[in-house]
């Protein structure tokens, strides 16, 4: 039987790719998409943020505060000290990248968005701080 084939401008008479080669590249895609697709799924579901929440209120932690037990707030405790710990060591980033600027760069812009971060890091870490303290009190009380 003879191999059916066409003819390219550039390499000449080429054969038809074998149904086989096609379906293992479709499989192979298939494989992908259906991976890529899971992963995504994962990280949607698992969440890629803290729970911690620099956001809330002493309000609404005390609402949240009352439907919990004691180890569902140590937990919450553990996330808040685990988001400031990740902080902190943004923070401390930040100011060795700061040291390493001469003082042209530090008066200049590039200084001033160093410091505008690390201010924002400082109010966040502050932020998270009294929230901790809020559920530390809340589970002193229970």
């Amino acid at each position: 039987m003879k191999e059916k084939c066409y003819i390219t401008e550039h390499h000449g008479i080429v054969p038809y790719p074998k149904p086989f080669q096609q379906n293992n590249k479709d499989a192979k895609m298939k494989k992908l998409i259906l991976a890529m697709t899971m992963l995504a799924t994962a990280l949607v579901m698992t969440g890629c943020g803290s729970k911690a929440d620099e956001n809330k209120t002493p309000e609404q932690i005390k609402q949240e505060v009352s439907t919990m037990d004691a180890s569902q707030i140590q937990a919450v405790i553990a996330d808040y000290q685990k988001a400031i710990e990740e902080k902190t060591a943004e923070l401390q980033k930040e100011t060795e990248k700061l040291k390493g600027l001469d003082l042209k760069e530090v008066a200049g812009e590039k200084g001033k968005a160093i410091k505008d971060n690390m201010s924002e890091l400082s109010k966040s870490i502050d932020k998270l701080k009294a929230n901790m303290e809020a559920y530390a009190e809340s589970q002193k009380k229970k």
